[in-house]
């Protein structure tokens, strides 16, 4: 007989499995443990040749639980009692199967008779995805001819979807059952250590209630929703978009990534056509990467945040790029610039006018992205504390530049504010990078939208 290790529940795992309804929803801080109970919960159910859907936010969270689950059924895969399927990311004994999905492909659960479903992750989840739209015409209906069970879990991220779901299981609705724990509810994490790493990294208050206590908190939050809409477009190469194409750069320095979106200025909505994202400590290297791109796609004009490196690079790499006949135009980065660049990029994508490729990193850093207000109550926008923002920045950049160009006749004119333009990237009278103003030609309708 062949025998596995399943991991031994602390205390309060077990309370969950023991009061487990049919639909149950565990919101729990970081660290908790849901993994490991999900490890609990469906590997056994695979053995019972049972059917389970695992849908998590994106291909990284998807290996990480497959190599888990490769660690427990380990002599079971070497015997051949168990057999993994790389191409449609599932293990599968006799007529059971626990197959993986993520937010790109989660519509495939459509149609399936399954026995468990586990949404992980479901308060990253709320914001990649319409959560509870998909809860309620693919995952549920799936859930019929079996009389299935779900699992959703995961730490809060604001009042989502998630949140909506996990008030079932708290107002008692029928079937419905949920739980809340913290981090300190692991009694295999040392509580002056869980102390000690919120002192260190300086956890706000929110931070801490949401992150370790698993409260669902209506913060002035996150920033941009329903990414499953917008993030749809696979990348393209470039072929066929020289002078029809614009970037927006995001320059990183020795810690930062550099970020440049590519995006097509004939289309309406305007659509992203690649995101690239690299980090190196040369700045020189960042500079020929850059330059090797541009001879690539032969974009029509350039967007760069002027203040993100030093003066003398950035004035090297401007004058680079203007060499090779591309319009630079500069953006200056204050509070209300950027407030203003972000803004302009929500609106578009929440109504439509933008749609981006379904790039993973960029997909978690739109996720993640955040806005506070300041004392003075204007909004500040930035990534959370340990993470990075290059792609967001990138792609506004390249929005604001993308929706203000229009084709005339054969060749690409940028239309725009010049009031608006002239606040967020001024030129130098003099400079030898002046842009000529008769390419800067007034857009009122495009002016009506930037805010005043």
């Amino acid at each position: 007989m062949i025998t596995i290790e399943l991991p031994i529940p602390h205390e309060c795992q077990r309370r969950v499995m023991d009061e487990l309804d049919r639909f149950n929803v565990l919101a729990c801080g970081r660290r908790w443990g849901k993994d490991t109970l999900i490890d609990i919960l469906i590997l056994p159910a695979l053995l019972d040749q049972q059917n389970v859907a695992v849908l998590v936010p994106r291909d990284i969270d998807r290996d990480k639980m497959i190599e888990r689950a490769k660690i427990i059924l380990g002599p079971l895969l070497d015997e051949k009692v168990v057999q993994y399927d790389r191409k449609v990311s599932a293990f599968k004994h006799g007529e059971g199967e626990i197959r993986y999905y993520t937010v790109k492909n989660h519509a495939s659960i459509r149609g399936s008779a399954l026995d468990w479903a586990v949404l992980n992750e479901a308060g990253e989840l709320s914001l990649m995805m319409r959560l509870g739209k998909a809860w309620e015409e693919v995952i549920r209906s799936a859930l019929l001819d079996r009389r299935g069970r779900a699992l959703i879990c995961g730490t809060p991220r604001g009042i989502t979807d998630f949140y909506t779901l996990y008030r079932r299981g708290v107002e008692g609705v029928q079937n419905w059952r949920a739980w809340n724990y913290s981090t300190y509810d692991n009694p295999h994490l040392d509580p002056a250590e869980i102390q000690a790493m919120i002192e260190q990294e300086r956890m706000s208050k929110l931070a801490i209630e949401q992150e370790i206590y698993a409260k669902f908190i209506q913060a002035e939050g996150f920033v941009f929703s329903e990414l499953d809409k917008v993030c749809v477009l696979e990348e393209r190469k470039p072929i066929g978009v020289q002078n029809t194409c614009v970037f927006g750069v995001d320059v990183g320095g020795v810690e930062d990534y550099t970020a440049v979106s590519v995006m097509s200025v004939r289309s309406l909505p305007v659509r992203e056509l690649a995101l690239k994202r690299w980090r190196t400590p040369q700045i020189r290297i960042t500079e020929g990467r850059l330059i090797e791109m541009v001879k690539e796609w032969r974009p029509a004009a350039v967007m760069i945040e002027a203040n993100a490196i030093g003066r003398y690079f950035y004035e090297e790499l401007r004058y680079r790029l203007t060499a090779l006949g591309i319009v630079v135009r500069d953006f200056y980065t204050t509070s209300q610039a950027k407030a203003d660049l972000i803004q302009d990029m929500r609106h578009a994508m929440e109504t439509s006018r933008l749609q981006l490729t379904a790039d993973e990193v960029g997909i978690a850093e739109l996720a993640a992205y955040g806005m506070r207000r300041t004392a003075t109550g204007k909004p500040s926008f930035n990534a959370p504390k340990g993470m990075h923002d290059d792609t967001v920045m990138a792609r506004a950049l390249a929005y604001r530049l993308a929706s203000s160009y229009s084709p005339q006749s054969s060749d690409v004119v940028f239309r725009a504010s010049s009031v608006a333009l002239d606040k967020a990237m001024p030129t130098r009278a003099g400079s030898v990078y002046k842009v000529e103003e008769e390419q800067w030609k007034p857009n009122l309708q495009y002016a009506r939208s930037l805010p005043r």
